[in-house]
């Protein structure tokens, strides 16, 4: 759709503006800050906008007074460089204060970013027992204790620990016989407090989310993993065993087992160092 850019002075500034559509009401367009009016049918993504808008509105878009490419004298190169910039305008932390109703068009969002990663989830076995045993105050104790032991694990093992989950946590590593290591590391620690845990591991595809939190169904296999262990016992998917052959690990099949939510059944194997394995 061609768009004819027509001029209001406004004091010293000529103010580019288009008025496009026939219908009954009347939708006004505000650009952000920088913007130049005249150039919206050589932006792909903003004409596919107005004219859309248009369809059904009588569309009123104009660029906004004082803005650097608001007047005929701004060059096509400045104002093609404002535009691009204010295309990374981002609103979301000013959209709770808007009192009237506002149409905010929104970006397509872009393609998730996944990585290859190997997911250790963690947890203490009967915590809700040792919080009645210890009271509040010797729960939270004990548990900045195997807070501070889980995050120089994980660090001590090049992982990054993603999340707390009040008596456990979710961790990743970029391999598995790292992770696996980790969570030796961490039952052994976990022995010394008089605590007993489990744990579980899975490698996969993970999909980054906002707040450097991770997704995807790798994250749901461990988790379900983890559930599935005994205490003080480390379990693992058929990919960390294949991912780990040659490692210092010994990995012992415990079957396979249909893991909830997930459409085939699994192999699982419980994880012993080979030192350990000799001395029983």
């Amino acid at each position: 759709m061609e768009f004819a850019t027509r001029y209001a002075s406004s004091g010293d500034i000529n103010v580019a503006c288009h008025v496009v559509g026939r219908a009954s009401v009347d939708l006004v367009f505000v650009p952000t800050f920088i913007s130049k009016i005249e150039l919206s049918s050589e932006q792909p993504t903003l004409a596919r906008l107005l004219g859309a808008l248009a369809r059904f509105t009588r569309l009123i878009a104009f660029d906004r007074r004082g803005c650097v490419a608001c007047d005929r004298r701004a060059g096509p190169g400045e104002a093609a460089a404002a535009l691009a910039l204010a295309g990374e305008t981002d609103l979301r932390e000013v959209l709770p204060s808007v009192q009237r109703a506002t149409l905010v068009p929104r970006r397509a969002p872009a393609p998730s970013e996944r990585v290859l990663a190997t997911v250790l989830f963690t947890d203490i076995v009967g915590s809700t027992e040792l919080v009645g045993e210890l009271g509040d105050a010797g729960w939270r104790a004990l548990l900045e204790r195997h807070d501070a032991l889980l995050a120089l694990e994980v660090a001590r093992h090049r992982g990054r620990v993603v999340k707390s989950l009040g008596d456990g946590a979710l961790a990743l590593f970029d391999g598995p016989s790292r992770a696996i290591g980790c969570a030796l590391a961490i039952r052994a620690g976990l022995a010394e407090l008089g605590l007993q845990g489990r744990a579980g591991l899975h490698t996969g595809e993970c999909e980054l989310l906002a707040g450097e939190d991770v997704g995807g169904i790798a994250v749901h296999i461990a988790a379900r993993i983890a559930a599935l262990a005994d205490r003080d016992e480390v379990l693992a998917s058929g990919t960390v065993r294949e991912l780990s052959v040659g490692s210092p690990f010994r990995l012992d099949s415990r079957g396979e087992h249909q893991l909830k939510g997930v459409a085939e059944p699994w192999r699982v194997f419980a994880v012993q160092d080979r030192a350990q394995h000799h001395r029983l």
